[in-house]
């Protein structure tokens, strides 16, 4: 069995270690807590407990750059000194120009933002459509906005295209210009729009034969000039019938905006011969003028009516 003695020697030296233990836990810092943007050097990062009297050095985070202070913290009775060290982000500036388009930056253009890229009407986008704010600036290169292409304009039977595009193609705004071929006309416009959506707006015009109405033109009669149908420079002639006058032109030519003149109309021509009469209880005057004598050889024609006395003295 041990002696008194060596048991309480024992006692003694468990217990001064144990007070030499407490004091040195009590004078240990745990691992420093820093603001936003800050952090630990590589040296410091891997521990947990930093013993009295130790320090450390902080740094500005990554996309954080220092502004003005001292990295450097102490630890004292168990409680870290203040931190001086003051970081602010690293701003990347403007994201760049984006010809025919632009950028937009909500979230400001400091470290951690994204700027979103965008083209104007009639333009696409090609590349990526952000960047983001990195340590060592943007990322991403800055896109293209190509403008928008319409392709090869449809063709039309009896026309041609007059217009010529700016390249190799119609893009975007710009206009197709369509002639017909002679004798024909447009149904429809004659022009065509390359659009935004790479398509071309309204309708593919149409060019179509030109003719003229068939002339309808009551009492009268078409005396030269062919039957329909009418086409470009044709001619007809009309003469109205018996009995009725013409009031307008009685040629007519078939011209591009229709029939050279209004149609003619036929008018009854009205009678000049006039009935004579006479009125009840007035006596028809005598005829007037010297009798007209008889011509030799022709026997006069005998008296009629009461025979006229003899003058006196006449036998």
């Amino acid at each position: 069995m041990p002696r008194f003695g060596d048991l309480c020697s024992f006692l003694v030296s468990t217990l001064c270690l144990c007070l030499l233990l407490a004091d040195c836990v009590k004078g240990q810092c745990q691992v420093p807590l820093v603001k936003t943007g800050i952090e630990l050097t590589d040296e410091s990062a891997g521990m947990d407990t930093f013993p009295e009297g130790s320090s450390v050095t902080l740094q500005c985070g990554k996309g954080y750059s220092k502004t003005s202070g001292s990295g450097i913290i102490h630890c004292a009775n168990g409680v870290w000194t203040d931190e001086t060290l003051q970081c602010q982000k690293k701003s990347c500036g403007s994201p760049g120009d984006l010809l025919n388009g632009k950028f937009t930056t909500p979230d400001g253009t400091e470290f951690g933002a994204t700027a979103h890229a965008s083209c104007n009407r009639g333009f696409v986008l090609l590349g990526t459509a952000y960047r983001q704010c990195y340590d060592f600036g943007w990322n991403n290169r800055i896109p293209l906005c190509e403008v928008v292409k319409c392709g090869d304009p449809p063709k039309i039977d009896n026309g041609t295209i007059t217009s010529l595009p700016s390249g190799e193609l119609y893009v975007f705004s710009e206009i197709v210009t369509y002639t017909c071929d002679r004798n024909f006309n447009f149904v429809g416009d004659s022009q065509l729009v390359c659009n935004e959506d790479g398509k071309y707006n309204g309708t593919v015009p149409e060019c179509k034969g030109l003719n003229c109405p068939t002339p309808i033109i009551e009492h009268a009669d078409r005396i030269e000039g062919g039957p329909p149908p009418y086409k470009l420079k044709y001619f007809v002639v009309y003469k109205c019938r018996d009995g009725y006058e013409m009031k307008g032109e009685r040629k007519l030519v078939c011209e591009a905006n229709g029939w050279s003149s209004d149609f003619p109309t036929c008018v009854k021509v009205p009678s000049t011969t006039k009935p004579t009469t006479t009125k009840p209880g007035v006596p028809t005057p005598p005829p007037t003028g010297k009798p007209t004598p008889p011509k030799p050889g022709v026997p006069t024609p005998p008296a009629t009516g009461k025979p006229t006395p003899p003058k006196p003295g006449t036998f």
